[in-house]
């Protein structure tokens, strides 16, 4: 007797978890996870800057405060 799976894996043709065709050269999902992507990167690069920045007026305060 096979195994009875619940879940995502027991249902790939209905749902959410649907097995569907790409719509062409750049899918919903392709464009889902590029932007993600971009997201993710333009975040790490803020996230430097302000670092870096405050690591910079940090330095100055200490600076100031030392002379």
């Amino acid at each position: 007797m096979p195994a009875t799976f619940v879940g995502p894996a027991a249902d790939r043709d209905h749902g959410p978890w649907a097995e569907r065709p790409l719509d062409g050269p750049a899918s919903a999902r392709d464009k889902l996870i590029h932007a993600t992507s971009l997201g993710g990167v333009l975040q790490q690069l803020s996230v430097s800057l302000g670092v870096s920045i405050a690591a910079m007026l940090l330095g100055l305060i200490a600076g100031k405060a030392t002379s």
